[in-house]
């Protein structure tokens, strides 16, 4: 990882995060920070997770500090897009920059029952809200529950293509 200012900072690390990045997810995980010093003078470092300005390691008001080890797992709790940033300081009281993982995005809230209308006599636009957002629809035939295997539908819009009971 680089800093985020893009530029080189006067107390040199090497900080990984495992993992860097997550795509939607439903449930709940940890990200494990490493912050390696070089020069073996890593006294501390404060680490956060959030997004832009409830992540910053240096002000924010979910910091913590870490001090004794060279690595913290955060957890990513908060739906949305979040981020984990740290920011070291070494026994001379040098600081690092910021350094920022890439995107975690998570999803717990199950979408609620989706609205239905009729644009016109073959397509019927659909709505469903879960707080983060709908990516899509399992459309189907079946009187059953619509399922995985059911057709997957990426638009608000379906064209119904025959005469039948179509569920979302």
């Amino acid at each position: 990882s680089e800093p985020i200012s893009g530029s080189r900072p006067e107390y040199p690390v090497n900080v990984t995060f495992n993992p860097n990045s997550k795509d939607w997810t439903n449930g709940e995980f940890y990200v494990t920070v490493t912050v390696n010093d070089p020069e073996g003078k890593l006294s501390s470092f404060n680490v956060c997770t959030g997004n832009g300005a409830t992540c910053d390691p240096k002000t924010g008001t979910n910091k913590e500090t870490i001090t004794g080890v060279n690595t913290a797992s955060r957890l990513i709790a908060t739906n949305g897009v979040n981020k984990v940033c740290i920011q070291a300081k070494d026994t001379l009281g040098r600081e690092s920059g910021v350094y920022c993982s890439g995107e975690y995005k998570l999803d717990t809230v199950a979408p609620g029952k989706p609205t239905i209308t009729r644009s016109d006599y073959n397509t019927f636009t659909y709505n469903a809200t879960d707080g983060v957002g709908v990516t899509g629809y399992y459309v189907s035939t079946s009187a059953t529950k619509p399922t995985s295997s059911s057709t997957w539908v990426t638009t608000k819009t379906y064209d119904i293509s025959a005469a039948a009971t179509y569920y979302v």
